[in-house]
């Protein structure tokens, strides 16, 4: 039997009139096409942009076959209007040897906050996590300390990351000096919420 060929399927994304193609499969991240978007029309801070098709706002934590757009469409590029502070996600995180921790962490800090925050509080800290890397959607994300949930299209409602590449260490792990500014925000945002509640 021969096997199948898929054939290969693209956006056109739009920018001030100028047209860039993307290519992409049926699990391509929305989060994936919205920073290849930006890499071809030159910029290098996706979260400053939305990607909308036909007026409509697309949701970056979906898969594209699920957005119900379809293959070769054209969308368009956009500035966000303004900057939304981060959002509650609770995350799962499944480490190498299969075992699974969660917490709520704003969507705007980074995967290397949430992994020294999350392994620290559950008495994990003897790990090194330079080689560290997180897995979600299928997508591979290793520039843990510039990366943030936003960034991977996590907004809102939970998320499970796949943790490899953590190695054993003799150094207990700190959470590093440039995401503590993190922490205090991400505490007065569970903080804020709790009062709501």
């Amino acid at each position: 039997f021969r096997a199948k060929k898929f054939s290969k399927m693209s956006l056109t994304i739009l920018w001030n009139g100028h047209r860039k193609s993307v290519s992409i499969v049926g699990n391509s991240p929305m989060s994936k096409v919205l920073n290849d978007a930006c890499i071809a029309h030159g910029f290098s801070d996706c979260q400053k942009f939305d990607l909308v098709h036909k007026k409509n706002v697309i949701d970056l934590s979906q898969p594209f076959r699920l957005t119900g757009i379809p293959p070769n469409s054209t969308l368009e590029l956009s500035s966000k209007k303004r900057k939304m502070k981060g959002s509650q996600v609770r995350v799962g995180v499944k480490l190498p040897n299969g075992e699974m921790l969660q917490d709520m962490y704003a969507s705007d800090v980074t995967l290397d906050f949430i992994l020294c925050d999350i392994l620290i509080k559950n008495q994990k800290e003897k790990f090194e996590i330079s080689s560290a890397k997180v897995q979600f959607m299928r997508c591979s994300y290793d520039n843990l300390s510039s990366t943030t949930l936003d960034s991977m299209g996590i907004v809102g409602g939970s998320a499970m990351l796949t943790i490899s590449g953590l190695k054993e260490s003799e150094v207990p792990l700190t959470i590093p000096q440039s995401t503590l500014q993190f922490k205090a925000t991400n505490n007065e945002k569970k903080n804020s919420l709790e009062n709501e509640i």
